[in-house]
């Protein structure tokens, strides 16, 4: 499917995460600025190896394989949301219901946990 929509959206959805995360881990972190001379590596030649060994592994994954032909004829846009429609309302609807149920359960637990009052703010 040529959907390009879904695409921004994905992208934007990830920007905004990746933002949110760095925003929290700066917050969180007991040096964010490297001002304490900290080092927080360990194992630092394993982890360049490791990370050399998995960035070949994908490149090879990403060129060696035959991907097959490119789609000679795409469906145009009405027919594209119209499909995305039938396949986010058909077979997958219980599998989304079903993860957003899960998540709002464990947004409201998560609260609940974080407000609970002890036992010196009740008196």
């Amino acid at each position: 499917m040529q959907a390009e929509f879904l695409g921004v959206l994905q992208i934007m959805m990830m920007a905004t995460e990746m933002s949110v995360m760095a925003i929290f881990m700066v917050m969180f972190m007991m040096d964010p600025g490297g001002l304490g001379k900290m080092d927080m590596t360990h194992q630092k030649r394993l982890s360049l190896w490791a990370g050399g060994i998995g960035l070949l592994a994908a490149l090879l994954l990403v060129w060696l394989p035959d991907w097959g032909p490119v789609a000679l004829s795409v469906p145009g846009a009405h027919e594209q949301a119209a499909d995305l429609g039938r396949e986010l309302l058909g077979r997958s609807m219980f599998i989304f219901q079903s993860a957003g149920l899960t998540i709002l359960t464990a947004m409201i637990a998560a609260t609940m946990v974080a407000i609970v009052p002890n036992a010196e703010q009740r008196k």
